[in-house]
């Protein structure tokens, strides 16, 4: 059995905790130190694969978390093992804190879909992303202060590129400016090229320009995530990587404005709140490219939008 010292991993793991959590509420704190000693049982427990011990990258690569959130799905990292299986609220927050972690570390972290996301409802029609991407070019377009405005390009230009890329949330937040190539015209992740539309060209190039009067204004080594906070919240300041489950809560507030636009047409079907519906929907031809952009109507101001 390994135990923390022994784990190169886990000494590097506390060392970055402890760092990131000087300044930290005593709720961040809890949580950053509840994660952290699951993590350690996970390890002493053998649930984690051979090698994470060898570095932070590896205790949290891809097969490292997966191993983690099962095993705690399960109920095997509880001081006393076993117990039944955990709540969807402790998943939620488990997956939180694993983000963060490797916000703090430097590391990319890829978080495996929601235990019940594996059945995917059917795809996003035609009819319906138009309605969604109205709404979102019109907010972007209409935001009433300028932190607003970055947030809301950031969610359609993200929007965008879920689609023509057919992205998981995970996959999306761990995206570099270096994965845009042909300047801009693409994206490539794990290996794969993936040809943008030019309605969501058109988006990101706007997101470029909000994501570099961000930077500049912020303090430091320029960030290489390509998805960055706009303002200071409870995850962290702005311009640090963004979070998964913000992008998911942005998503469902934008779904719900779509949706309420809609409200009273004969026909219409409410829009899945879920992003694999979006993700799995074919991307529309490149020759309606800007006509969304373009002809957005003006909608009503929504009540919050995520940061």
């Amino acid at each position: 059995m390994t135990t923390a010292p022994e784990c190169p991993a886990l000494v590097e793991l506390a060392a970055v905790v402890a760092r990131a959590m000087a300044d930290g509420t005593e709720s961040q704190r809890k949580r950053a130190h509840w994660i952290e000693q699951e993590l350690v049982r996970a390890v002493e427990r053998g649930v984690m694969p051979e090698g994470a011990c060898a570095g932070l990258d590896r205790l949290l690569s891809p097969a490292g978390v997966r191993a983690y959130l099962e095993a705690g799905r399960r109920g095997m990292l509880r001081r006393s093992a076993g117990r039944g299986s955990s709540s969807a609220a402790t998943m939620r927050t488990r997956r939180i804190v694993l983000s963060m972690f490797g916000v703090w570390a430097g590391v990319r972290v890829v978080l495996p879909p929601p235990t019940g996301e594996a059945e995917v409802p059917d795809e996003m029609t035609e009819f319906q992303w138009r309605v969604l991407w109205r709404t979102a070019a019109a907010w972007s377009a209409l935001a009433p202060t300028a932190v607003s405005r970055e947030m809301r390009v950031r969610t359609c230009a993200a929007v965008g590129v879920v689609r023509d890329a057919r992205l998981s949330m995970a996959e999306l937040v761990a995206m570099r400016v270096g994965d845009l190539v042909d300047g801009g015209a693409a994206v490539v992740v794990d290996g794969q090229r993936h040809a943008l539309t030019e309605q969501t060209r058109n988006a990101l190039s706007r997101w470029l320009e909000e994501r570099a009067a961000l930077v500049a204004r912020l303090q430091g080594s320029e960030p290489t995530r390509l998805w960055l906070r706009t303002q200071h919240g409870a995850a962290g300041p702005a311009g640090l990587p963004l979070l998964e489950e913000t992008l998911r809560v942005a998503y469902r507030e934008l779904v719900a404005e779509a949706n309420a636009s809609m409200a009273g047409v004969e026909g219409w079907e409410p829009i899945s709140s879920l992003t694999e519906r979006l993700r799995r929907s074919r991307p529309l031809d490149n020759t309606n490219g800007g006509e969304a952009l373009a002809g957005a109507s003006r909608r009503a101001e929504p009540a919050s939008w995520a940061a």
